[in-house]
């Protein structure tokens, strides 16, 4: 981090939840003064924040009501949460404040690959949220990084897209594709959280958070990963919704300020793969 930065706390925040966890354990021995799980408090708390978080702190901000199913993504409640939860933050004043926003903020690009201008207006919902606590992250004028991350995977997760693909062609069975698919792409837990400790060890540019699109190289759709996965798995290769959308990040910025991105997509199938045919402890 930055000279002028020394010795100020570290807030990791969500450091309970599945992609904390990841970063907690790559922090592991870093001077982290405080890490916010949801054991500590409700974020979305003034009284909770402020003892937890001293004026002038770094905030590593991964917290946020995880969708679990499709039907989330539209849950008002949640998604205020996760809005009040940046707002209670902000008011602490950070040095240097970074974000985990979500693709969802592209939920009609214009273009592929989208690029970090290609965001729509607020919507409502979970990806309505993101976008509403990306503006005001940027309002607040904090040095930092707004990292808009795929939905992500491998780890101890065994719910989500890609476990349930893998889990059925390991069962023999074939998995029945969404005829509508949406707009998807994946990542890696551990690949992710790796791209928020380099954006917590970066400097920013000054002035408000710059966004960067983290992921992988590339094009992404349901039908090419549940391909992927099939050969993986030695299953047959289902046949997919014709006219799926293909999702693919302009990685230009990530480039820029934290060097080349990772490309490990396959890697990661395979790993998960080998992981879901282990025999149960």
């Amino acid at each position: 981090m930055g000279h002028d930065l020394t010795g100020a706390p570290i807030v990791l925040t969500g450091a309970g939840g599945y992609l904390g966890r990841h970063v907690l354990a790559l922090l592991d021995g870093r001077p982290l003064k405080v890490h916010a799980g949801r054991a500590d408090g409700d974020l979305t708390d003034a009284a909770v924040v402020r003892r937890l978080v001293p004026e002038g702190a770094v905030i590593l901000h991964t917290a946020a009501p995880r969708p679990r199913a499709a039907a989330d993504y539209a849950d008002e409640a949640a998604a205020t949460d996760g809005l009040t939860m940046v707002e209670r933050l902000l008011e602490r004043r950070p040095a240097r404040f970074v974000f985990t926003s979500s693709m969802t903020v592209y939920r009609d690009p214009p273009a592929r690959p989208v690029r970090e201008a290609d965001a729509d207006p607020p919507g409502s919902g979970y990806a309505g949220s993101k976008r509403r606590a990306e503006l005001l992250v940027a309002a607040a004028g904090v040095p930092g990084w707004t990292l808009r991350l795929p939905g992500l995977f491998g780890g101890d997760r065994r719910d989500g897209l890609i476990a349930a693909l893998a889990r059925a062609y390991l069962s023999g069975e074939a998995p029945e594709l969404d005829a509508n698919p949406p707009l998807w792409a994946a990542m890696d837990v551990e690949d992710a959280a790796a791209a928020c400790v380099a954006a917590l060890d970066t400097e920013p540019p000054a002035g408000a958070a710059t966004v960067v699109n983290v992921g992988y190289p590339g094009p992404f759709s349901i039908p090419d990963a549940a391909t992927r996965l099939a050969r993986i798995c030695g299953a047959p290769v289902p046949e997919g919704p014709s006219g799926a959308p293909v999702f693919e990040m302009d990685l230009t910025a990530y480039r820029r300020w934290f060097g080349p991105p990772p490309d490990r997509f396959e890697a990661h199938l395979g790993a998960l793969v080998a992981r879901m045919r282990e025999p149960a402890a």
